[in-house]
């Protein structure tokens, strides 16, 4: 995999130097914009160093008893000091015992641009690329020096300020003592014992870069999502209609089950407008069911008539009821239904009760708020 840095000129990170090494052969192109590096390819890598000066980092310590919102708020709640502006308007990436950070805009704009690039991306800090572990590291690069601390923060320096610098790091930790790689007269006068050595690209680049701290989550936007995936114009279209279909899809059917649920209403209404003519709506049924005992003609006790006990079916729709066999000799009758809607049924029990018929045996199955069986009933026939 072919690996290129780009490293900026300034904190403006605009114009900017494009290095590589390619068969061992450092190299380097300028460019004024991260956009004309549209020619890399998607087996590529492309390491974006930020400026050291736009970025911050502190050492952490991560206690993995806590979770990591708690844990951001107790890095943030430390360094709330030391930050110029607000904590919200920063981002934050903890790795390997540092934290890093950015500000949202910087690394906004850094996404915004690198998504649009159909390649490889790694988005770090400079001193982080130059950084070994657990080893304090001077590095010169492109007429800077890079301080990457084994703790794991770092800064870079100006030829003009290298002196001032070093000296001052020396003069408060006696102890240090960095691995250079540098010719500088400057470093070997400052650090007689320690041993500088050249420095090469190749050196860096065949280390695993994804160990290193990256910024970069790819931006979501019309333009990034056309050229990533690099859809025409139809594709895209077509894209876009299937989205909305997909939310549009759960609306329409709460419509199609509210259309069944008033269908459904309404058939019970005229199951119920056919058994009295009086009943306005259907909201609770045991109010209905009591509505049909008490407008149900009853005939007074006494009277002469013809199987009274029967009588209550005259007043309910029969297209639920398959067969009633009489038996006079034992004085009963046996009724057949089927398919019928439970509340139905349930009002014909009631009525049997009012009417003071005796139901001597059911044996019926409810399934899907229907009943189905027979019903064995006494009847009065003096």
């Amino acid at each position: 995999m072919n690996k290129y840095i780009a490293y900026f000129n300034d904190s403006s990170c605009q114009s900017l130097r494009l290095y590589s090494s390619i068969d061992s052969l450092e190299s380097y192109q300028n460019f004024s914009n991260i956009q004309q590096l549209n020619f890399l390819e998607e087996n590529e890598m492309l390491i974006v160093l930020i400026p050291s000066v736009l970025v911050t980092s502190y050492e952490d310590h991560k206690n993995e008893d806590v979770s990591d919102d708690i844990h951001l708020a107790n890095f943030s709640s430390s360094i709330d000091n030391t930050i110029v502006n607000q904590i919200s308007d920063n981002n934050f990436i903890f790795h390997e015992g540092v934290g890093y950070i950015v500000e949202n805009s910087i690394v906004e704009d850094f996404n915004k641009s690198l998504t649009l690039l159909n390649t490889n991306i790694l988005l770090t800090p400079e001193y982080s690329f130059f950084a070994e572990a657990n080893r304090d590291i001077i590095v010169e690069f492109d007429n800077k020096y890079f301080f990457s601390y084994a703790g794991g923060s770092g800064t870079s320096i100006t030829n003009q300020s290298l002196q001032e610098y070093s000296q001052l790091i020396k003069n408060n930790n006696h102890n240090y003592k960095p691995t250079i790689y540098s010719n500088s007269d400057s470093l070997k006068k400052i650090f007689p014992d320690n041993k500088c050595k050249e420095f090469s690209l190749d050196m860096f680049l065949d280390r695993d870069i994804n160990l290193l701290p990256n910024f970069y989550k790819f931006f979501f936007s019309y333009n990034s999502l056309k050229s990533k995936f690099n859809f025409t114009s139809m594709q895209f279209g077509s894209l876009i209609f299937s989205l909305i279909l997909i939310l549009l899809m759960p609306l329409l059917i709460i419509n199609d089950n509210n259309k069944n649920a008033d269908a459904y209403k309404n058939a019970t209404f005229d199951i119920f407008t056919s058994i009295n003519s009086d009943i306005k709506n259907v909201v609770r049924p045991r109010s209905q069911i009591d509505s049909i005992m008490s407008s149900a003609p009853l005939r007074e006790k006494g009277d002469d008539i013809k199987l009274p006990s029967l009588e209550f079916l005259d007043l309910i729709d029969t297209a639920n009821l398959e067969k009633i066999l009489i038996s006079f000799n034992q004085s009963t009758a046996t009724i057949t239904i089927k398919d019928m809607p439970s509340l139905q049924f349930k009002a014909i029990k009631a009525l049997a009760k009012k009417m003071n018929i005796v139901i001597l045996n059911e044996e019926t199955i409810s399934l899907d708020n229907s009943v189905s069986g027979l019903i064995e009933v006494s009847i009065d026939n003096e």
